[in-house]
């Protein structure tokens, strides 16, 4: 595990990242949609930047492989299971934070609704809580901090949690085993870009349906 100093200095750059990320939707709920599109372009391109950056990473060719591609079908699946079980202790039949989607995807065109969904959040999103929060306290790539690495992914399933607004434990609970799940593929893929195309598939079919199905919702 790291050192105190470290941990703090990692969640520090995540909240950081965080404010950033938002920029967005304010831009949006200030009615400035083109303003929130040029702002996604610039937010992707200086968190990927910062990510390379910090990884160095050079070897994207070995994303596609057979081990990584059913990684992401069986997060997925483990994904949909618990939030069919969760479910059943809910007390509505949705979450306030996909009601805030249904509404602000009446506001904006589909281009952008797609740029926030499955382009913006799952880049985004997986830098700031699965990388920045899950190597402060341990690095992924060093197998001697294991321990770091699984209280890392603890705390980046609860921070994930949090901002979805959760109105009960049971929700707080749907999206902190959401966040475990793709925390748990990065951790043994050891490859952020897996975790990404894991969030990416998992909000591509709730746009498919807001846009094509919205009888459904």
């Amino acid at each position: 595990m790291k050192s105190f100093l470290k941990i703090i200095g990692g969640l520090l750059t995540a909240f950081g990242l965080f404010i950033i990320y938002n920029l967005p939707r304010t831009l949006i709920i200030m009615e400035q949609e083109l303003l929130a599109n040029i702002s996604i372009g610039v937010i992707l391109f200086a968190f990927i930047s910062f990510y390379l950056f910090k990884t160095q990473n050079k070897r994207l060719k070995k994303i596609f492989r057979w081990k990584n591609f059913a990684m992401i079908i069986a997060g997925y699946v483990s994904i949909f299971i618990c939030n069919y079980v969760l479910q059943f202790f809910m007390e509505q039949t949705t979450t306030d934070n996909n009601q805030t989607i249904y509404a602000l995807a009446e506001q904006i065109s589909p281009l952008t609704l797609f740029l926030l969904l499955c382009v913006l959040a799952p880049i985004g999103e997986e830098i700031i809580f699965r990388y920045c929060i899950i190597n402060s306290f341990g690095d992924v790539s060093n197998p001697n901090q294991k321990g770091g690495q699984f209280i890392g992914l603890l705390a980046s399933a609860a921070l994930f949690s949090l901002p979805h607004v959760p109105e009960s434990f049971v929700v707080f609970l749907t999206y902190a085993a959401m966040g475990f799940i793709i925390g748990l593929v990065y951790l043994k893929s050891q490859r952020l870009e897996v975790a990404i195309m894991l969030h990416f598939v998992n909000n591509l079919l709730p746009f498919l349906v807001i846009i094509y199905a919205p009888e459904l919702l």
